[in-house]
């Protein structure tokens, strides 16, 4: 079998969608069964080989630095018909791709079929963008409105990465349930091996953490709900703020009115840190060194810090909707994410309550250990094979 792959997902610095992609994409590579595997990008002017794709996915997982768009591309933007042009030339160059790579599969990691006419296999994550448009972006929106559905008859196959977000594809659209295959995303296994004590505390001096704090992952955008969060932290007393500061590991997103001047005067008062965007290889050991993990998002497909803290031995706190609960499997302390007074109860309950939090380490450790990327890579390979059948 040969793979052609759209590797747009893996600009820098990878989100969710990047490290699913990252991650399978690197399971392939070392699969037997596929023959030949390229990278086509967004414009569809560049193949990438195996070779290339291996170095692609080794300077992904290095920090780098979010750039503002080249001069010439912001001049382009303001240029009458400069978009109409760009999309007959994509047109015309994938076209040609398809003449070309016609023997090939086609995996598109991220909901948006490019316009090749192979059979392809389109992942897709979750319905946000439905559900609750106003967590995105209007273009967003607007983009995936109008893209999807078409890309999702268009496919062979659609991979989505849980029983939560299948249920919505199937609820939405009305396709044919053996449509779609489950594809979830996993741990890497740096979270699941014991670091030394003189690892943890390296980690601590360079990001300046505490003994003990809370946990937050996550790109600060509004379906993270980092703002509740925020408030249910800030309603703790001022011993406990002092005692278990609040770090917050992420980039910033976008709408982001209303976040900084609260999280700076908790900064002033050393009770929230904030490490920004912070490389792949150090967030194991965050993780390692965190008292529980505060994941209450008010919408996930998956939610990958979930099964990353429970594969680390970390106590969670999570919301108790869309498909977190069924990722906690047992494991967590569920709370309504709404709820700024429940949210504050659940950072309690873990805090003040050492058996509560053994039992969801010792139970996290076990829902988490079939969350391997080889397993899920082999999902993946079935559903490709299963396109070509």
């Amino acid at each position: 079998m040969k793979l052609l792959v759209n590797t747009t997902a893996l600009a820098p610095p990878l989100a969710g969608i990047g490290h699913y992609s990252a991650q399978l994409l690197q399971q392939l590579l070392n699969a037997t069964e596929l023959t030949d595997i390229k990278g086509i990008s967004l414009s569809g002017t560049q193949l990438l080989s195996c070779s290339q794709l291996e170095q692609v996915l080794n300077s992904v997982a290095q920090p780098t630095q979010v750039t503002a768009a080249r001069p010439l591309q912001r001049l382009a933007r303001n240029v009458p018909m400069a978009r109409s042009l760009r999309r007959m030339l994509v047109k015309h160059s994938m076209k040609m791709r398809t003449k070309q790579l016609h023997d090939y599969i086609y995996w598109e990691p991220n909901c948006l079929r490019l316009p090749l006419e192979n059979p392809s296999a389109v992942t897709v994550y979750d319905l946000s963008h439905i559900a609750h448009p106003e967590f995105h972006p209007e273009q967003r929106v607007r983009t995936l409105d109008k893209g999807l559905p078409a890309s999702l008859e268009k496919a062979s196959k659609i991979i989505t990465i849980s029983e939560f977000s299948r249920q919505e594809i199937l609820a939405e659209f009305g396709v044919p349930a053996d449509k779609i295959s489950l594809v979830p995303p996993a741990v890497a296994e740096q979270f699941r091996y014991k670091p030394t004590v003189a690892q943890l505390q390296a980690i601590k001096q360079r990001y300046q953490l505490p003994e003990r704090y809370i946990l937050s992952v996550g790109t600060l955008e509004p379906r993270k709900n980092i703002l509740r969060l925020i408030e249910a932290f800030s309603a703790l007393t001022s011993e406990v703020r002092r005692a278990y500061p609040l770090v917050m590991v992420g980039a910033r997103g976008w709408c982001l009115e209303g976040y900084d001047n609260v999280i700076g005067r908790l900064e002033s008062r050393g009770e929230l840190i904030r490490t920004g965007y912070i490389p792949q290889t150090d967030i194991p050991l965050l993780y390692k060194n965190a008292t529980l993990l505060a994941y209450i998002s008010l919408y996930e497909g998956f939610g990958m810090p979930i099964a990353e803290a429970m594969a680390a031995g970390v106590p969670v706190l999570c919301s108790n909707t869309t498909s977190m609960p069924g990722v906690a499997a047992g494991a967590a302390v569920l709370v309504n994410p709404w709820d700024i007074d429940a949210i504050k109860a659940g950072l309690l309950n873990l805090i003040n309550d050492e058996k509560l939090r053994q039992h969801c380490c010792q139970t996290g450790l076990r829902e988490a250990a079939d969350y391997t990327w080889k397993n899920s890579g082999e999902k993946l390979i079935s559903t490709l094979n299963s396109v070509v059948d």
